[in-house]
C-alpha cells in the first residue's frame, strides 16, 4: 500500500513536469533546522516535561494524605445522635 502511493505521487509528479530531484524533494526534504537546535529543543522539552509530571505527582501526593492527623482518634458522632436530643 505504501510503495503503491509512493509510485503515484512519482507518476502526479512526472505528469506536472516536475524532475526527478524535486520530486524527492518533496519526499526526503531538507532540514531547515540544524542538528544542535533539534537535540536543545528535544532536551527542554524533555526537562519541561519532567518537572511538570513530577509537579503533578506531588500535588497528588500532597492531596491524598490522610484526612486526620497522626495519632488523633477518629469522631464517632453521626447524625442520629443529634435527633435524640431534647
Amino acid at each position: 500500500m505504501l510503495f503503491k502511493n509512493f509510485i503515484q505521487f512519482y507518476e502526479i509528479g512526472k505528469d506536472l513536469g516536475l524532475s526527478r530531484k524535486e520530486i524527492n524533494q518533496i519526499f526526503f526534504f531538507q532540514k531547515k533546522i540544524p542538528l544542535s537546535i533539534d537535540l536543545l529543543i528535544i532536551l527542554v522539552v524533555s526537562i519541561l516535561t519532567f518537572f511538570f509530571w513530577n509537579i503533578i505527582i506531588l500535588i497528588y501526593l500532597e492531596n491524598s494524605g490522610a484526612v486526620y492527623a497522626q495519632g488523633t482518634k477518629y469522631s464517632s458522632i453521626g447524625i442520629n445522635d443529634f435527633k435524640n436530643r431534647k
